[in-house]
């Protein structure tokens, strides 16, 4: 698998050789490449796989052993998006269309010693039904935030239909007792039924 995946790497990231183990993102690998990469992938495996992946399985290595596995990957909902080694982590909340992706270069100019979680929606990987309530986004996504984080403070920032999301999460956590140290919605606007 990965003597397959290796020319496909260095063609879309136009390097002569690359190492089974080196990270996409620290070869140059952008969002766009990762579209790039993914449809030669899938026209080389006649499967069809979201380029998100390539979060879960950044090297060739990663990416051979998932892609070995039956059926289609699911996906876990966090995503780290930058490593980190400064408490507390702050969790990103997905927009309309679900994907970590569109936040790929704002986190790399983040200077931030914070590690930088994203949350994926869920059913982007095509196996799941993805959630039609913001209630039900808000408490799928902080049973992942708890397992990773159990206690504040916490730092959450959505993006648009994130943002309300991200507004919900809050609300859950305050109300049972947790400290959120920031909340910060960009590009979204509150109905007034979560201001109240």
């Amino acid at each position: 698998m990965a003597d397959v995946l290796t020319p496909i790497w260095q063609r879309v990231l136009q390097l002569p050789s690359i190492g089974a183990d080196d990270n996409f993102f620290d070869l140059g690998g952008d969002s766009s490449l990762a579209l790039e990469l993914f449809n030669q992938i899938s026209q080389v495996y006649d499967r069809e796989l979201p380029p998100v992946i390539i979060y879960y399985a950044p090297t060739i290595a990663a990416l051979a052993t998932l892609l070995d596995q039956p059926g289609p990957p699911r996906l876990p909902p966090l995503v780290l998006l930058k490593a980190g080694t400064q408490a507390p982590p702050i969790f990103i909340t997905h927009g309309l269309g679900g994907s970590v992706m569109d936040f790929f270069q704002v986190v790399k100019h983040m200077q931030v010693c914070h590690p930088i979680h994203g949350m994926q929606a869920k059913g982007i990987d095509g196996v799941d039904e993805p959630f039609d309530r913001i209630e039900d986004m808000a408490q799928f996504y902080l049973d992942a935030v708890k397992a990773l984080q159990p206690h504040g403070p916490y730092v959450l920032i959505g993006y648009s239909l994130g943002g309300l999301v991200t507004l919900e999460m809050a609300q859950r956590l305050s109300k049972n007792g947790e400290k959120v140290a920031l909340l910060a919605m960009l590009d979204a606007y509150p109905s007034i039924r979560y201001l109240s």
